[in-house]
């Protein structure tokens, strides 16, 4: 459990034992036992798929534009449907955590303040705090991978919530990137998926999966973590020179940080990296000490034919020269879905999921049904089968966007998939 003190205590007052590394509360005595509840957490996020449903049980049912829900029948008429999986639906039981489950248009913010000192080793410390989404104190985002370049996913590193110091068990990346934008001074409000948002809790991670678009678009700017072998911890209290990001190469003269070669990065291979930096009014990059940023005019610059440099199509994410235009060039959905085709995610619904946000309501694909993206949310009590079933078929009879099939898989895809899927 992530609380670790007496139940009685209501009102902790909690230091950090340096000898124990680990936090202690002077009310009630109790220690937090962090090796213990390390050996307790599972190796890895608990990231259980929903098997795919057999052939001719598929009961399809997303989105419902395509797909609506049958009419009731009396239940002397009914026969027993396949098994299905329905939302959990209503709310769910408050967590130790994160309190009650988020209510549509809310979102949680992460307040973190600055350590004592300046102490880069101290403990992962932060407030959640909730907000409407319109009417929010002004607050930044960040963009990272949980499982690093490495792909590890180990939950071991803890991060401290609240006054009782709960435990929040993170990623190695996570937690190295939550060390390192803590401010020098003050509080710093922050939006981070891994944190903000109660992974347990379905209907709340779908509900904030469908509004990231929206999170992304109104934050002040996106703050970019490449991993640790990029981006030093500063010990020596200084502030980091900044330059814009076209300079890139010219600041840093260094063959492993010219552009090019970090967007070989896998960082830039996940599909979640598009939305959060195409949607982000500007973006900030901590490479190599140095803090290099770009917005709208920024990016334009490294596009003109004058000054540009990089042949963006040749690099693996073409749509980095997009970054922080608010919208990505084109707003059709199969034009999407085929520009991040080779886009990687550890959930494969995610796959699509991921683009959403990239979506508007005037989008030409869907100008006739103007209804049908408000079905397009993501449902994360769907099969992997079900979404990409669901979105082929809402291209095809909504979109008529009937080249989908071009890209059929065939016979060539994994065993017992679909020959018409992609």
């Amino acid at each position: 459990m992530s609380r670790w003190h007496e139940s009685s205590c209501i009102n902790p007052d909690v230091v950090w034992d340096s000898s124990a590394e680990a936090p202690r509360c002077r009310v009630c005595n109790a220690r937090c036992a962090i090796n213990e509840l390390r050996f307790d957490q599972p190796k890895s996020p608990n990231l259980v798929l929903p098997p795919n449903e057999p052939h001719g049980q598929l009961n399809l049912r997303w989105p419902s534009s395509v797909f609506p829900s049958p009419p009731a029948v009396s239940p002397s008429a009914s026969r027993p449907d396949p098994p299905t999986r329905e939302k959990t639906g209503g709310t769910a039981p408050p967590s130790v955590v994160y309190g009650q489950q988020l209510k549509p248009g809310e979102f949680r913010l992460a307040s973190l303040s600055a350590v004592e000192g300046g102490q880069v080793d101290q403990p992962v410390h932060l407030a959640l705090e909730t907000y409407q989404r319109d009417n929010c104190p002004e607050y930044e985002t960040v963009s990272y991978t949980w499982g690093g370049e490495n792909g590890d996913y180990t939950l071991s590193h803890p991060i401290f919530i609240g006054p009782h110091w709960d435990v929040l068990f993170q990623s190695r990346n996570c937690w190295e990137m939550m060390r390192f934008i803590r401010p020098r001074r003050g509080v710093r409000l922050v939006w981070v998926d891994a944190v903000c948002i109660n992974q347990s809790d379905i209907d709340e991670r779908g509900e904030q999966v469908s509004s990231m678009g929206d999170i992304y678009r109104h934050c002040s700017r996106v703050v970019v973590y490449l991993g640790p072998d990029v981006v030093p911890t500063p010990r020596d209290g200084r502030f980091p020179p900044r330059h814009p990001l076209h300079k890139i190469d010219e600041v840093l003269q260094s063959p492993r940080f010219d552009l090019p070669k970090l967007l070989a990065r896998s960082y830039f291979g996940r599909s979640w990296m598009i939305q959060e930096l195409v949607l982000a009014p500007s973006a900030i990059f901590h490479v190599a000490g140095v803090d290099f940023w770009t917005d709208t005019s920024g990016i334009c610059r490294m596009r003109s034919p004058s000054s540009a440099k990089w042949d963006w199509d040749a690099t693996p994410a073409p749509w980095f020269q997009h970054i922080g235009q608010g919208e990505f060039p084109t707003r059709d959905l199969y034009d999407i879905l085929r520009l991040t085709s080779n886009s990687r995610a550890s959930d494969p619904r995610d796959r699509v999921f991921g683009i959403l946000g990239l979506l508007q309501r005037g989008d030409e694909g869907m100008k006739e049904h103007p209804e049908d993206y408000s079905q397009l949310q993501p449902d994360y009590s769907l099969s992997a089968q079900q979404v990409f079933i669901g979105v082929v078929a809402h291209l095809i009879i909504n979109c008529e966007a009937k080249a989908i099939l071009y890209h059929a898989v065939g016979t060539s895809g994994p065993d017992k998939s679909l020959t018409w899927m992609p």
